[in-house]
């Protein structure tokens, strides 16, 4: 386990990147899981509006949901790729 005093803002960063990725392909795997034959826009939006009631009864959490100053504007890879400059 590393010291986390010693951690870099870079390393930090990464790790954050690192986990948002794990987050989003986990929330795309269980889309695909649940619905293999596509999810239309009425049922995302109810898991969506799910999502935010379960948020809101869990109260405020200790850790924060924005994202450091290194990830604004950052265009992911594959946004960057379909954008065409890539």
């Amino acid at each position: 386990m590393m010291d986390i005093e010693s951690v870099t803002q870079e390393e930090l960063e990464l790790a954050l990147e690192k986990a948002y990725r794990r987050g989003f392909h986990q929330a795309l795997t269980l889309l695909a899981t649940f619905y293999p034959n596509g999810i239309g826009h009425s049922e995302l939006v109810r898991i969506a509006n799910e999502h935010l009631q379960w948020r809101r009864e869990l109260g405020p959490s200790r850790i924060t949901d924005s994202a450091p100053p290194g990830f604004m504007d950052a265009v992911s890879p594959l946004e960057r790729h379909l954008r065409g400059s890539g």
